[in-house]
Formats: C-alpha cells, structure tokens, sequence
C-alpha cells in the first residue's frame, strides 16, 4: 500500500516554513535587542566616568575651558542616551511581536498536525469517487 499523502502537504510546508522564518526573526531581533542593552549600559558607564572625572578635575582646579568641554560631551551623552533607549523600547516591541508570531505559527502546526491525525486517507478516496463513466 503507498504511503498516505496529506492532503494539504503544501499548506503544511507553508506554515512550517513561515514558522522558520518567524523563529529566524526572532533569534536576530533578540541578538539585536542584547545589542542594543550592552550599548545603553556602557553609555551609561561613560557618564557615570565623566561625571566622576567633572568632580576630580573641579576639586583639582581645572580650566573653566575644559570643564566646559566635559559638559558638552556630557550633554551628547546624555542625548546619545535617550535615543539609545528608544531604540531599545523598539526592539523590545519587535521582540515581542516576533515572539507572538513564532507561538502563532507553533499553534496552527499543532493544529495542523492534529487534522493530519485525525484524517484517514479513506476519507479523501471518498471526496472524489468515480463515476461508471470514467469522470469525476
């Protein structure tokens, strides 16, 4: 007897395939959202070094000329610091959204595989039964 062939085989390959891809997806936007977290946390290290340096160079009695310099830098980082944190809110939506798609496509797999389960090839033989005049 020839093995049973699923009858939606190829919508079971598209799921399983687009699953794939979803999981791929997710892999990359999880590596993009640690990135993007080890950067938030050296800004954040970089500040706390530059302030630290403002305060020794202020006891020591430094220009007002570098100390003015300190303060700008201080300043980007501080912008560089909030956009860092937008980007980091953005990845974790994509993130999330990813997450969501993988478990969607995980269910309509199990779904899938249950109706694979469940139907016997009987079933499809007596969809299309022929007819005495050799049509369908």
């Amino acid at each position: 007897m020839a093995p049973y062939k699923f009858a939606w085989q190829k919508l079971l390959d598209l799921n399983t395939r687009q699953k794939d891809q979803a999981q791929m997806q997710l892999v990359e936007a999880m590596a993009e959202q640690h990135k993007l977290e080890e950067r938030l946390e050296n800004t954040k290290a970089e500040i706390e070094m530059l302030n630290q340096q403002m305060i020794d160079r202020q006891q020591k009695g430094t220009s007002v000329a570098s100390l003015r310099q300190l303060a700008e830098y201080a300043h980007y980082l501080q912008a560089k610091l909030v956009h860092e944190r937008k980007a980091l809110l953005l990845a974790k939506r994509r993130t999330s959204h990813t997450r969501q798609t993988v478990v969607h496509y995980m269910t309509e797999e199990k779904k899938m595989a249950e109706i694979e389960t469940e139907t016997p090839a009987c079933l499809d033989q007596a969809r299309t039964p022929e007819r005495a005049d050799g049509y369908r």
